[in-house]
């Protein structure tokens, strides 16, 4: 810019020198390839929905929304902790819907691989868990009654918790809170 060499100077987005190992960038690589890949998956269903809601030609978007189809399955297999390949594999799955496809047809697996994102402490993660989820024809709550053991005792130990008795907790008999 001031016609020197800008050698050795680093952008000021850089945080670290510009001579880093590969082992330290690697990991940094494939989070930004994952990002990259997450960004360029949602850009193509922002651009196959406004297609299948608008008169435009939709030849073109179901083809690209085909191939992104597989790419999202993979990122989401590949990555499934990552908030970046669920909400891209979410945005896909959204699109999907539009034209009464799914992303895969093992929902079992999808249920396996996601399940656990639906304990995590990342509201979006399980956001965008659900949304995946919620495609899929919703699974019957089966009991196999035959393995129930009906001669155990289903109350809880009245020794272990008695309300008002004495013991710093419960209530009064009058529905008044000890203190």
């Amino acid at each position: 810019f001031l016609g020197g060499t800008d050698e050795g100077l680093c952008s000021s987005k850089e945080k670290k020198p510009r001579s880093t190992t590969t082992s330290e960038a690697a990991p940094l690589q494939s989070l930004d390839i994952i990002v990259a890949k997450a960004l360029l998956l949602e850009s193509i269903a922002t651009i196959c929905s406004s297609c299948f809601t608008g008169n435009y030609e939709k030849s073109a978007s179901l083809e690209a929304l085909s191939d992104a189809k597989g790419y999202a399955n993979d990122l989401l297999f590949s990555h499934p902790k990552s908030i970046w390949s669920v909400k891209a594999a979410s945005a896909i799955v959204k699109c999907l819907e539009k034209i009464g496809q799914q992303l895969n047809d093992t929902s079992n697996e999808i249920f396996e691989l996601l399940s656990p994102n639906l304990k995590d402490q990342s509201h979006f993660l399980r956001l965008h868990s659900l949304v995946i989820l919620n495609s899929y024809p919703h699974r019957p709550f089966i009991v196999d009654h035959d393995n129930l053991d009906h001669t155990d005792d289903l109350d809880e130990d009245v020794d272990s918790f008695r309300p008002g008795d004495g013991n710093g907790g419960g209530y009064e008999a009058g529905g008044s809170a000890k203190s």
